[in-house]
């Protein structure tokens, strides 16, 4: 059913309540239900009838009061200020924050021009006359003014505060479209247009959303609750949780449901026609139905089974072609050694098969073409490497004895807990010395889709040697667990000491940021992207030097290769990494820039959020006077948002290592470390664990779901065969 008929009268009493009581509290974070207040306020009995009138004739058309009743009208009515402003005077200043004190404007009387400034060389101007509402999305999703506004004419507004505003249920429900995952690639403004393409139904536990069979006409984004996917059999094949998106492949395959979806629990979804939803500019929803399309061809070669919610180790390496139509993709007889996927457009050949509704070519191993493919039209192909040992990357590594015996590793304790298992400070007990050691469980890798990711990040942290890198130590396996040991980093996260310091100097700044360069310089020197690089990846050692850590998302390049992986922190990731056109190292310089801004104002240019409408639409950044000229100089050339013109771009590293900012810093100290470090960590010794967060229950392993078989071993040959651990059984 249409939310704005559903329980109608619980929400009318609810937004009552809202207008009559603006000290209730502000859920920025949240669109749960506002409990309901005093119904006898006083205000009711002072209502300006003609604000009330003029209000319900003027603005019915926008998206905030369409569907609110004459009531809920009266009320905002008696919330609302009348301001008025001279010719000539500015009412709203573009990038300016809006606080908490900050007004929603209704244009009454009179005319304003907007003016919108971009990074490029047009500026954008536009008139406006009476009635015009205007700085609704400041308010909704708490970001800076995106275009000035000023009086052009003496001018009346009435004006909303940002609580009552931030109330308003279309407010919380655009709230809640702006976190999805799947639409952060859309701007705040294209986020407000999906207002009217949808509606709210609630689902009771157990009713069926989705019945395999049946023909599908709609996408189902689900805002409450889980609903369960299940295959024809009853068998349940993936769980789904708030923000997750399901339907959608009909959209393209264009055959009926493959499967049920039942409501676990009350649930509450948001329903889109397809007839509105693929209209939006939107490169996440473009990346789902790529994702959507690999795994329809990777189910079909038996690869993958069928946990939908693991896209990182698949998107890693899928990489886009182009095909002109007549352009001959594979000719009879020669060696395919990718799997090529068509996602847009038409090919033919007698080589090319179908799974899921999608036409694809190629196989797991190297094979040989049967046939000559042809594009038939322009169309847009996904590539994806065969996932054997035969096509592994060159430089994988021998097999070799161990260098220190797992057995003789004795657990401190556990200083980091990730998806697929954890992280110990552990001693080696023959030299005393200290380790970091990852244990992840196969079985939760194998399930998770990520044992190509796994074997990618050992490749390249296995390769990389530098002292700005967390070094490699050693790789083993046993029958349930693999474990990687690396080096022991007591100084904890760089983010732990941001906390506690607010901000840092930029005497501090520049060095850490001059580690990071240093590092990542290495790294692009041998066609490495990192790809997130965050505060917490970057561990301090026991002199106070930061080192890169965490290679899951690094991906060997070559020369010349772009990647199209949306991949990384959201708050740290840059725009083409959001728009898809293809990642080079000038990404983690666009990430080295907010993480500068961030050391030195205590928070990133832009909130999570809104990073991807700031990145995209080219928000300006204002930076704070108190930092120094060449300071805002490098954090503003290295967000820019074309990647071309983004400094380090062209010459790499050193034209960062040479900006001013830089200016009379000693290099040379820092590369041999006879710098001193602005934070020395105060340690007991090297086992001191005090840095790093304490985290509840033992060193066990967690719990699979299933038994590991003897299958999964001929996944790991570059890992060290160990007897059966016992310390993470413990």
């Amino acid at each position: 059913m249409d939310y704005r008929m559903h329980g109608a009268e619980m929400e009318r009493a609810r937004l009552q309540a809202i207008i009559a009581n603006e000290s209730l509290g502000d859920p920025v974070m949240d669109d749960s239900d506002i409990s309901t207040g005093d119904m006898d306020s006083p205000i009711w009995a002072e209502i300006p009838w003609d604000e009330s009138i003029w209000m319900s004739s003027h603005v019915r058309d926008h998206f905030l009061f369409a569907d609110l009743d004459e009531d809920t009208m009266r009320g905002l009515a008696a919330r609302s200020d009348t301001v008025t402003f001279e010719i000539g005077q500015m009412i709203v200043q573009q990038g300016d924050r809006a606080s908490r004190d900050d007004v929603l404007y209704i244009l009454k009387t009179g005319d304003v021009r907007i003016q919108i400034d971009s990074t490029g060389p047009e500026t954008r101007t536009l008139t406006r006359s009476a009635p015009f509402v205007f700085g609704e999305v400041s308010l909704v999703f708490d970001t800076r003014r995106s275009a000035s506004v000023m009086a052009v004419t003496d001018v009346t507004l009435l004006t909303l505060s940002r609580s009552v505003v931030r109330r308003l249920p279309p407010a919380r429900t655009m709230r809640f479209l702006r976190r999805v995952p799947v639409l952060q690639g859309l701007s705040d403004n294209a986020v407000l247009s999906l207002i009217g393409c949808f509606k709210q139904e609630i689902y009771a536990n157990g009713s069926a959303i989705i019945r395999a069979g049946q023909p599908g006409h709609t996408i189902y984004l689900l805002r409450h609750g889980w609903v369960q996917v299940r295959s024809r059999s009853g068998q349940e094949l993936a769980t789904l949780q708030r923000g997750q998106i399901f339907g959608h492949r009909t959209l393209v395959t264009k055959q009926l449901r493959s499967a049920d979806c039942v409501a676990h629990g009350e649930v509450t979804v948001l329903v889109f026609d397809y007839d509105e939803f693929p209209r939006l500019d939107n490169p996440a929803l473009r990346g789902l139905m790529d994702f959507d399309a690999l795994m329809a061809v990777l189910k079909a070669l038996n690869i993958v089974g069928h946990d939908v919610a693991s896209t990182d180790a698949l998107y890693d390496d899928l990489d886009h072609v182009q095909a002109a139509a007549g352009d001959v993709i594979a000719r009879k007889g020669q060696i395919l050694r990718n799997i090529f996927i068509v996602r847009d457009g038409r090919i033919s050949g007698a080589a090319v098969c179908e799974a899921g509704g999608y036409r694809y070519f190629g196989s797991l191993k190297p094979s040989v073409c049967k046939s000559d493919i042809v594009a038939s039209e322009r169309t847009m192909l996904l590539v994806h490497p065969s996932m054997t040992p035969s096509t592994q990357p060159s430089g994988a590594l021998p097999r070799r004895a161990p260098k220190i015996d797992l057995s003789d590793l004795e657990v401190i304790r556990i200083v980091g807990v990730g998806n697929s298992g954890r992280v110990f400070a552990v001693t080696h007990r023959p030299t005393g010395m200290q380790y970091a050691l990852k244990a992840m469980d196969k079985c939760k890798i194998k399930y998770k889709k990520q044992s190509q990711h796994i074997h990618n990040e050992l490749q390249i942290i296995s390769s990389v040697d530098h002292p700005f890198c967390t070094a490699f130590v050693q790789a083993y396996q046993d029958h349930s667990m693999l474990y990687i040991l690396q080096e022991w980093m007591p100084g904890g996260e760089l983010f732990h000491h941001m906390q506690r310091d607010d901000v840092f100097d930029e005497d501090a700044a520049r060095f850490y940021t001059a580690c990071v360069v240093v590092a990542l310089e290495y790294l692009h020197c041998r066609d490495i992207l990192y790809r997130d690089l965050k505060p917490e990846n970057l561990l301090m050692d026991r002199f106070g030097y930061i080192k890169l850590a965490d290679f899951g998302f690094s991906k060997q390049m070559e020369p010349g290769q772009r990647t199209y992986t949306i991949c990384g922190t959201p708050t740290y990731q840059a725009p083409e990494i959001i728009n898809r056109v293809g990642t080079t190292a000038a990404a983690d310089f666009w990430s080295l820039g907010v993480l500068i801004h961030e050391m030195l104002v205590g928070s990133t240019p832009f909130e999570e959020e809104q990073a991807p409408f700031g990145r995209v639409t080219g928000n300006r950044i204002v930076l704070p006077k108190h930092l120094s000229d060449q300071a805002q100089n490098l954090i503003k050339r290295l967000l820019i948002r074309n990647p071309h013109d983004r400094l380090g771009s062209s010459g790499g590293a050193s034209a960062i290592t040479n900006h001013a900012w830089f200016s009379g810093f000693d290099w040379t100290a820092l590369r041999t470390r006879r710098m001193r470090a602005p934070i020395v960590p105060d340690l007991v010794n090297n086992a001191d664990t005090s840095y790093f967060e304490h985290f509840d229950g033992s060193a066990g392993r967690d719990a699979t779901g299933g038994t590991p078989h003897d299958s999964f071993d001929t996944d790991w040959d570059d890992w060290d065969w160990v007897e059966d651990s016992s310390f993470t059984k413990s």
